[in-house]
Order: structure tokens, then C-alpha cells, then sequence
């Protein structure tokens, strides 16, 4: 039996910005590290890109870290050291 694909959408880049909660700027420079089209006319003076919401998810993923992680070094050894 084959595997039904489920029709993905594209997300633009202030659809980027706001699942991400960052800037305009800063999702564009993230959507030009991951896997991404551009969907302006040849010849345009800009781009238009758009990345997929399996691509986004998969870069969420691997962004996110345990909540130890995202603690400073100081932090931790105060912690890892308290008196008990």
C-alpha cells in the first residue's frame, strides 16, 4: 500500500517571522539556510522565498534544546554545587 502525502504549505517569510516570534530580517536570513524556494519572476530585483512547514518543523526541531542546555556554565555549577 502506498503512502499518502499530504499536501504541505509553503510559508512565506512574515509567516516565518511569526511562528518564530523574530524580525522580518532575521527570518529571512534563517529561510536562506534551510532548504527553500524562490518563487519571484526571473529577473526580479528581489527574492521571494518560501520554505515548506516540514522544513520549518524540522528546523525547530533540531533547534530546540533540553532546559538544562540553556542555562549559562556559571549557572549550572552554582546549581550542581548548592549546599544541601
Amino acid at each position: 500500500m502506498k503512502a499518502q502525502h499530504q499536501t504541505k504549505q509553503m510559508l512565506s517569510t512574515p509567516e516565518v517571522a511569526a511562528r518564530l516570534g523574530v524580525g522580518y530580517t532575521t527570518a529571512c536570513r534563517i529561510m536562506r539556510t534551510l532548504r527553500c524556494v524562490d518563487v519571484a519572476p526571473p529577473g526580479s530585483k528581489y527574492k521571494t522565498l518560501r520554505v515548506s512547514e516540514y522544513t520549518l518543523s524540522s528546523y525547530i526541531r533540531q533547534k530546540t534544546m533540553e532546559p538544562d542546555l540553556l542555562l549559562p556554565y556559571e549557572m549550572k555549577l552554582k546549581v550542581l554545587n548548592k549546599p544541601t
